[in-house]
């Protein structure tokens, strides 16, 4: 990222030390990350220099059909359906730690993808997204199903 805006003329942008080296940019379709079945992608943009930070792969229907169908076994045939709300509960809170490990990277990574400045991405979007997540694993238990 460096590299293309010295490269565009911006000089040296302030890149927090926790930008990770690389991300997956493919579709996470039945637990893994596979590229569109027509292999299309878009541009990911940077709003704040308008420079193309990734190409990320584009869904179609059919790759929709397919995450719909991987969720549909995983929920009613898998160990999703038989996961108790205790026990899911204690997933959405193991997602909320790694969340809080991960938190400098995530707001580096949604910094650079919204165009906000990494202290409010630091300070607001990743703490109030680790809340949604505590917050919904406290009723996991208790929703009527």
């Amino acid at each position: 990222i460096a590299d293309a805006y010295e490269k565009a003329g911006l000089g040296k942008p302030e890149i927090p030390a926790a930008m990770p080296k690389s991300v997956e940019t493919g579709l996470f379709i039945n637990n893994e990350f596979v590229k569109s079945r027509k292999g299309k992608s878009f541009e990911t943009i940077d709003p704040a220099t308008q420079m193309v930070i990734c190409d990320v792969q584009e869904a179609g229907i059919d790759d929709v059909n397919d995450a719909v169908d991987a969720a549909t076994r995983a929920m009613y045939g898998g160990e999703c359906g038989k996961t108790g709300g205790y026990q899911r509960g204690l997933l959405l809170n193991k997602l909320a730690n790694l969340m809080e490990e991960n938190a400098a990277e995530l707001a580096a990574l949604e910094s650079l993808d919204n165009g906000k400045n990494f202290g409010e991405c630091s300070a607001a979007d990743i703490p109030l997204a680790i809340s949604c997540l505590r917050y919904y694993a406290g009723w996991a238990d208790k929703a009527l199903t």
